[in-house]
């Protein structure tokens, strides 16, 4: 990964968890988990250890963001989740709360690095509005228009910012 790979993959993370989470939320809130990905980018993988990062498939990051997240549940867990509980309602419990706190952050991060570098098994559940919203100073051609391309049925190339809001996108 280059050096504005690795600026790409930031600042992508960083917006894409800002409009993950909803501004009426107050848990998290957008701060919490901007400050939960900076940190991620601080501690766990800066741009001098990113020099080795080809993609998510070609690293260890599923490792990385795993104790991350592994660190982020032991700090953050609500009373209810008790690890020595053993019973299906502590999975559903357990699950939601990581739906709800975890996802923004794994998912920004691992969206974030498909997007800046190599297109790997992405993040579902976007549209090209969410991307709007991302970039109201206009989508950048590195995500619009990526290489590859995107394509569309016919086989040609796609230019995402041509696409209405409510398209999906696989980050």
């Amino acid at each position: 990964m280059t050096p504005e790979q690795y600026d790409r993959w930031k600042d992508f993370a960083l917006r894409l968890g800002a409009v993950w989470v909803s501004a009426r939320r107050t848990k998290p809130s957008r701060a919490w988990v901007r400050e939960q990905i900076e940190f991620f980018f601080e501690v766990c993988v800066d741009a001098e250890q990113a020099a080795t990062i080809n993609s998510w498939d070609d690293t260890d990051m599923s490792i990385s963001v795993g104790e991350f997240v592994d660190n982020l549940v032991m700090q953050e867990r609500p009373p209810f989740l008790k690890f020595d509980e053993e019973h299906e309602r502590y999975e559903h419990r357990r699950e939601a709360w990581l739906r709800r706190w975890v996802n923004p952050i794994t998912g920004s991060i691992r969206a974030g690095l498909d997007v800046a570098c190599e297109p790997g098994g992405g993040v579902v559940g976007f549209t090209v509005g969410h991307l709007r919203k991302m970039y109201p100073e206009g989508i950048p051609d590195w995500v619009a228009t990526p290489d590859p391309p995107f394509r569309g049925d016919d086989g040609e190339p796609i230019d995402l910012r041509t696409r209405p809001d409510d398209e999906s996108v696989w980050l």
